[in-house]
């Protein structure tokens, strides 16, 4: 993600960025909570929908297309949430839309616990899913206030690995539901005890930033909207966009259905194949920290074509061989690591696309993978309920194939033509 600058009153401002003893704790407790907020707002509150799916479809009774069209409201706060979470950040500072972030994902998750019939899940699964949007850019604001921009890269590293811990956390909470025999209501109780528990201490650690204003570049001073607009929308750039929506729709029909299709053909309980997929998208995830170097060795091209391709074995691993693990466990992986992958470049596709407009450019891009997510899962439950789960993820599958000369393109044609810069 990209970094806006931030002007106002910060700790770093008032220390004239050296490194005393008072800016040093700020930034500790800053990368602490940021694990725990960002491990629970992008990991149970916006995936454990998915893993506990066949649990939760099983106590309520309700068709696929209803389950798609859950996961794509909850994909669509999260867009919401990004929107509100910059216009809270300019009225009341950074700490703001993190706390009510924490507050979605806690009583978002304890709805869901309570859910006794469709309505109230929906409402449970779109309020947690919330915060994740609420949660994402603030971070990237209060090191903008606490951290100097040299060493700025470390601590946003060190926040981001709370969704790989997050995410791998769920999962061996799965198993050990599946292990004692408790329900599914149970992990959503510990998931928003969890969330309550990093609300409040995001409230008493992290430091009150003032009123956030934007610093824009010296070449975006002048532009009007319309201009801004024209730059982030031009033809060169509409590639990036359509290829953002296919990747955040195959990815959106994965998180929603590849539990329930596998837990369907599996001998072993919902519990335990949800566990096991997601434990394994998280550790493989882990490796979205060597993105820059993978850029620098094959470039932009061919490490977005990965992505796409990664994505699309994904879906296509369970689809055909849900009764077999080590496929399952191998697809689950690769999907892990191209989403982490892919939303590591998005920041690189940013910075090169939109130079003068950064923050502006990462978030079209961000809000057309959200388009995505949200199209992908209600049109796939469709298809489930005419055909099954199976051919719903080899339909994903074959989108991520689809869009794989998409990549290509884009990256190569992302700056005019100029393909030296997006190699």
């Amino acid at each position: 993600m990209m970094r806006p600058a931030f002007v106002g009153d910060s700790p770093l401002r008032r220390t004239g960025g050296r490194r005393s003893p008072a800016l040093l704790r700020w930034q500790r407790r800053t990368a602490a909570v940021g694990i725990g907020a960002t491990a629970l707002a992008f990991g149970p509150a916006r995936l454990a929908y998915g893993m506990l799916l066949p649990s939760i479809r099983g106590d309520l009774s309700f068709s696929a297309g209803q389950a798609g069209l859950i996961a794509s409201g909850a994909f669509a706060g999260f867009a919401a949430a990004l929107l509100a979470a910059s216009l809270l950040s300019r009225v009341a500072g950074a700490k703001l839309p993190i706390l009510v972030g924490g507050l979605c994902a806690t009583g978002g998750c304890a709805t869901v616990a309570m859910a006794g019939g469709v309505p109230t899940l929906a409402t449970g699964v779109i309020v947690a899913g919330l915060s994740a949007g609420f949660c994402w850019t603030p971070f990237n604001a209060l090191a903008g206030r606490l951290v100097r921009r040299s060493r700025r890269d470390g601590l946003l590293s060190v926040v981001s690995t709370g969704t790989t811990l997050g995410i791998a956390a769920m999962g061996l909470g799965a198993l050990a539901l599946a292990w004692t025999g408790a329900g599914w209501r149970l992990a959503w109780w510990a998931t928003a005890a969890a969330a309550g528990l990093v609300t409040a201490l995001a409230c008493a650690l992290l430091p009150s930033t003032g009123r956030l204003r934007p610093e824009p570049s010296p070449h975006a001073r002048h532009l009007t909207a319309a201009h801004v607009g024209a730059r982030v929308l031009r033809p060169q750039v509409r590639p990036f966009h359509a290829l953002a929506l296919a990747f955040g729709a195959v990815t959106g029909v994965f998180s929603t259905f590849a539990v329930d299709h596998v837990a369907a053909s599996a001998e072993s309980g919902p519990l335990l194949v949800g566990g096991l997929v997601f434990l394994s998208y998280g550790i493989w995830g882990a490796l979205g920290f060597g993105t820059a170097r993978l850029e620098r060795r094959v470039g932009l091209r061919a490490a977005l074509a990965l992505c796409v391709a990664l994505a699309g074995l994904g879906c296509l691993g369970p689809a055909l061989w849900p009764g077999a693990w080590a496929v399952v466990l191998a697809a689950s992986g690769a999907m892990g690591a191209s989403v982490m992958i892919f939303a590591a470049l998005l920041s690189v596709t940013a910075l090169r696309l939109f130079p003068a407009l950064p923050v502006i450019g990462l978030t079209a891009l961000v809000l057309a993978m959200s388009v995505g997510s949200m199209a992908g899962p209600p049109l796939a439950g469709l298809l489930a309920d005419w055909a099954g789960t199976g051919p719903a993820l080899g339909a994903a599958a074959l989108l991520a194939g689809a869009a794989l000369p998409l990549a290509l393109s884009a990256a190569a044609d992302g700056r005019g033509g100029r393909s030296r810069q997006l190699r």
